[in-house]
């Protein structure tokens, strides 16, 4: 398949490169058919009549597929280009017959190529009216090469249409993505922009170490956060920043842990798991005013990711309504990002809220 794609690749760009090989080889194919077809042609005499063959074969396959299918498949002029086509046919018929008895065999003739049991010459008349021989070799010779012709064109043709459709596809989820991605970071930015803005009133000796991980933090958004996948330990490296960042603002009052099994360092798409970890902390922790409790799990092996995070709630509707849009957001960068390869599995029980993702890579 990569050979075929290749190979429309090249004659997309070599257009008059691929007509002059495609007519080429239908010579030379013509040649050797005939010339191993018939004990009664010398070698010589199949050529000409080849060459001759050619002369009205290329303009049928050319009235074809750039002047009969385009006009019904564009103009919707059903019987007036089949019966444009039909007088074509017939006259490239009667053109191709022509330049048979009129040129090939007294070419033949004169040059002394030897034809075994040549027919003889018919005149003009004969030749328009005999609609048998016309159709039987002369419209079969010329236009079962024109729709050999045709059918390559459109299979060109729907090459092109899939690569531009899923160029278009993939346009489209990428733009997607990124909308989705620009819905959530503002989020936890304007968070830990109020965190340290807080530690700085209190001239707290925290407020430079918190700035160093909001920087670390900016940085993996910018550059790697459009990347398709990274180490899952950059991913994990960020999510403790951040952590260590939420954390500022409950003091003491955050239970909490953090338990990583990585066997393989496996990668994953960036901004993944933040997302479900500040969902935690902004609709879980957040809406609790006694001790929230965040509890983090994360296992890898070669073949799968999977990521476990159970917080407590609050009793804040109008946080559940958000919490949702959240969980939405993230569950639609999952399906265009892994498809059926994820499972996201979340649960709403007493005093907690659960959710669980497992990749299968």
């Amino acid at each position: 398949m990569n050979s075929l794609n290749n190979l429309f690749l090249y004659f997309k760009g070599h257009r008059l490169q691929a007509h002059l090989s495609f007519w080429m080889i239908i010579l030379l194919f013509s040649i050797s058919r005939n010339d191993m077809g018939s004990e009664d042609w010398s070698f010589g005499y199949t050529m000409v009549n080849a060459v001759a063959l050619l002369i009205t074969r290329i303009p049928s396959a050319y009235f074809l597929s750039y002047v009969t299918v385009p006009k019904l498949l564009y103009t919707k002029k059903y019987l007036l280009t089949i019966l444009s086509f039909l007088i074509f046919a017939y006259l490239i018929s009667v053109t191709s017959r022509v330049i048979i008895i009129y040129g090939a065999e007294p070419f033949q003739s004169a040059h002394q190529i030897v034809c075994f049991e040549c027919p003889e010459q018919e005149s003009l008349m004969e030749i328009c009216t005999d609609l048998y021989k016309l159709f039987k070799v002369y419209f079969y010779e010329n236009f079962s090469i024109a729709f050999l012709f045709l059918a390559l064109k459109l299979l060109i043709m729907q090459n092109e249409i899939q690569k531009k459709t899923l160029s278009l596809e993939k346009d489209k989820v990428e733009n997607e993505l990124k909308q989705l991605k620009a819905q959530l970071n503002p989020h936890f930015l304007f968070n830990t922009l109020n965190n340290i803005y807080a530690l700085s009133l209190k001239n707290s000796p925290k407020t430079s170490d918190s700035i160093g991980r909001l920087s670390a933090i900016l940085d993996y958004i910018l550059y790697r956060g459009n990347l398709i996948s990274l180490p899952i330990k950059q991913e994990i490296d960020l999510l403790k920043d951040y952590i260590e960042l939420e954390k500022l603002r409950y003091n003491d009052r955050l239970i909490l842990s953090f338990n990583t099994q990585i066997t393989s360092n496996v990668r994953i798409a960036p901004l993944i798991l933040i997302s479900l970890v500040e969902n935690a902390f902004k609709h879980g922790a957040g809406s609790d005013i006694g001790n929230p409790e965040i509890h983090i799990n994360i296992a890898s092996t070669a073949h799968s990711i999977i990521f476990e995070i159970v917080n407590t709630t609050g009793y804040d509707k109008t946080n559940s309504k958000l919490e949702k849009i959240g969980l939405d957001n993230i569950s639609r960068q999952l399906d265009i990002l892994y498809g059926s390869d994820h499972l996201l599995t979340i649960k709403r029980m007493e005093n907690q809220f659960l959710v669980k993702l497992q990749i299968n890579l």
